[in-house]
């Protein structure tokens, strides 16, 4: 697990958010988990790949594009272990700005 990222600079005051936006969505991603909707699933980790991916956390969206193809051939197996990574990974993830 790659637990420092680069992030440009210019991003530096909407990192916060995106960490706490993020958050709600790993809790919206497990109550669809209890439900067992998997189109939600795919939907929030599709959108997710994509938000995670330009703003520069990479890892992140490695995570969901994992998550994304999983959920495609409708399984939950594994569903709460990527989320569960996810989350620690942003909690726990060094963000180093730089200037682009």
């Amino acid at each position: 697990m790659n637990l420092s990222e680069m992030i440009d600079k210019d991003y530096e005051p909407l990192i916060p958010f995106f960490i706490e936006n993020q958050k709600l969505v790993f809790e919206e991603m497990e109550v669809a988990l209890t439900t067992s909707d998997i189109d939600h699933i795919k939907f929030l980790a599709h959108r997710l790949k994509g938000t995670a991916e330009n703003y520069g956390f990479k890892q992140l969206g490695e995570y969901a594009h994992d998550l994304e193809r999983l959920v495609e051939g409708n399984k939950t197996i594994g569903v709460q272990n990527l989320i569960v990574n996810m989350k620690t990974y942003l909690d726990h993830v060094k963000i180093i700005y730089i200037e682009i």
